[in-house]
C-alpha cells in the first residue's frame, strides 16, 4: 500500500515534469557553459571561487528564507500549516548549516567549509568577508554590496535571490531554491570536478571535499526531498505551477549570467599581453 508522500509523488508528478522539460534547454545551456573547461590553473580557480562564493552565502540566505516561510521561527510557537514540507525543509537546513567537517571533526556551514576551501589555495575571502561583516552590523545588502565593491555579476546574482526571498511566496522561493540550486548542483559540480582533474598539483582537497559533499547529499537526499517539497506546496494550482516555471527559469538565467561574468573575468587575466609588435 502506498504511503502518502508515494501517492503525492504519483498524484503531481505530470505537473512537476512539465515544467522540467520546459527548463531543459537553459538547463543544458548552464551546464554547457564554457566556464567549467577554464578551471584547469590555479589563477582560473581563484577567481572562480571569488566569484562563486557569493551563491554559496545567498544559498544560505534561501534556505533560512524557505524555514521561515515554512516552519514557525518565532516565540510563542505555531503549528506550521505544511507539516511534510516543514519537515523537509528542516532536514535540509540541518545538513547545510551544519554538516560534518572532513574527516568528521566537527561541524560546519558549507559556507564556512567554502571559506576554508578558498584559504587553501590562496583565493581571496576579504571582499566576502567585509560584505558578511556589514551584513552583521546590520546594513542593508544593497548597500553592504556597493561598500563591500562585490564583483557586479556576484551583486547581480545575489539580487536575483534576496529580492525573491522578500517579496514572494514560498512556493516560488522553493522553486528558485529546487531548480537553480538542489536539483541542478550535482550536475553542475561534476563539471567542475571534471576541470579539476587537469588543474596543478597543488592541494585542493577542502574544495574537492566541498564538491564531493554537495553532490552526493543533494543527489541523494536533499534534491528528491525539495521536489516532495515543491509539489506539497503547488498541490494542483496550475497559476502556482505557471509562477514556478517563471521562477526556475529566472533562477537558471541569474546562473547563466554569473558564469558569463566569471569567464569573462578568467579571460581578462589569461590573455597573452600584447608583444612588442602588437604597440
Amino acid at each position: 500500500m502506498l504511503d502518502e508522500a508515494a501517492k503525492l509523488y504519483l498524484q503531481y508528478l505530470d505537473r512537476f515534469e512539465i515544467v522540467s522539460q520546459t527548463i531543459r534547454g537553459l538547463r543544458n545551456q548552464l551546464l554547457s557553459h564554457r566556464v567549467y573547461g577554464m578551471l584547469t590553473n590555479m589563477p582560473a580557480l581563484r577567481i572562480f571561487m571569488e566569484y562563486h562564493c557569493y551563491p554559496v552565502w545567498d544559498f544560505m540566505s534561501l534556505l533560512k528564507c524557505l524555514q521561515n516561510k515554512l516552519t514557525c521561527t518565532e516565540v510563542p510557537w505555531q503549528t506550521p500549516e505544511n507539516m511534510q514540507a516543514a519537515r523537509m525543509i528542516n532536514e535540509i537546513v540541518v545538513a547545510e548549516e551544519t554538516d560534518v567537517r572532513q574527516e568528521g571533526h566537527g561541524y560546519a556551514s558549507h559556507y564556512e567549509l567554502y571559506i576554508e576551501a578558498m584559504q587553501e589555495i590562496g583565493a581571496s575571502t576579504e571582499t566576502l568577508c567585509r560584505f558578511a561583516d556589514l551584513i552583521a552590523e546590520g546594513m542593508p545588502w544593497p548597500q553592504a554590496m556597493k561598500r563591500a565593491e562585490v564583483p557586479a555579476p556576484a551583486a547581480e546574482f545575489m539580487s536575483h535571490t534576496l529580492e525573491m526571498c522578500q517579496d514572494h511566496p514560498a512556493y516560488e522561493v522553493a522553486a528558485f531554491f529546487l531548480f537553480g540550486r538542489e536539483n541542478l548542483i550535482p550536475d553542475m559540480f561534476r563539471k567542475i570536478v571534471e576541470g579539476l582533474a587537469e588543474t596543478e598539483s597543488v592541494s585542493i582537497d577542502a574544495f574537492r571535499y566541498y564538491l564531493d559533499r554537495h553532490i552526493g547529499i543533494d543527489e541523494e537526499e536533499h534534491g528528491p526531498a525539495s521536489v516532495r517539497m515543491m509539489k506539497s506546496l503547488c498541490g494542483d494550482n496550475d497559476m502556482r505551477w505557471r509562477l514556478v516555471k517563471r521562477a526556475a527559469e529566472e533562477a537558471l538565467m541569474a546562473r547563466i549570467n554569473l558564469w558569463d561574468g566569471v569567464a569573462e573575468a578568467i579571460e581578462a587575466v589569461q590573455q597573452p599581453a600584447p608583444s612588442s609588435y602588437d604597440i
